[in-house]
């Protein structure tokens, strides 16, 4: 049975300190990980210890370490830049996708012309020989070298940029919300004392 390196993941350290705070070699916690093999017992206790200090310290200790109002200023900017970025990858996207569209268009309307020159032809009105035959030969290389996929991954990639840019959204609703919270709190404390 896998074990998810979940109790790493929480105290947020990696194989190798691991494996240096219980005094067992890195292979030992990876074999622990995968479900190949139990703690030893001596690094059993001393993660049991570590998991129940961090539990009854959690509450005092958190404060200590919350982040500042300053530094969660310092995340709303780069979660702005990062925004200006998305929109700015998109904008540059809706350009590559209009571009190619118009292209693929032109081309389907040269399509359409020669087809019609060729039906013009048949009917005998007088249309230069090969004329209908260069458009058409023109335009299917040029609908060969613009390919549908290009368009497909462009429209992707802007797809993905959405959903980046509601990710961003979000988290920096979050931050803005957070400093609101602190300033509420702040005015609270403030007017208690005077």
């Amino acid at each position: 049975m896998k074990r998810q390196p979940f109790i790493r993941t929480l105290l947020g350290a990696t194989q190798n300190e691991m494996s240096l705070l219980l005094h067992i070699s890195r292979s030992q916690w990876a074999m622990y990980e995968l479900g190949l093999r139990d703690l030893p017992a001596p690094a059993t206790k001393r993660l049991a210890e570590i998991l129940a200090h961090l539990k009854s310290e959690e509450t005092p200790q958190r404060n200590q370490f919350e982040v500042s109002e300053k530094q969660l200023k310092i995340q709303q900017k780069q979660l702005e830049r990062l925004l200006k970025e998305n929109e700015y990858q998109q904008q540059l996207l809706s350009r590559k996708i209009a571009i190619l569209a118009k292209q693929q268009e032109a081309q389907l309307t040269r399509l359409q012309l020669a087809e019609y020159l060729k039906n013009k032809a048949s009917q005998g009105e007088k249309v230069p020989g090969v004329l209908h035959q260069n458009m058409t030969n023109k335009a299917l290389r040029a609908l060969a070298t613009q390919p549908l996929a290009n368009l497909m991954t462009y429209e992707m990639q802007q797809e993905l940029l959405i959903l980046q840019r509601m990710i961003l959204e979000s988290k920096t609703g979050k931050i803005t919300r957070r400093l609101e919270n602190r300033a509420t709190e702040e005015d609270n404390h403030f007017s208690i004392w005077y």
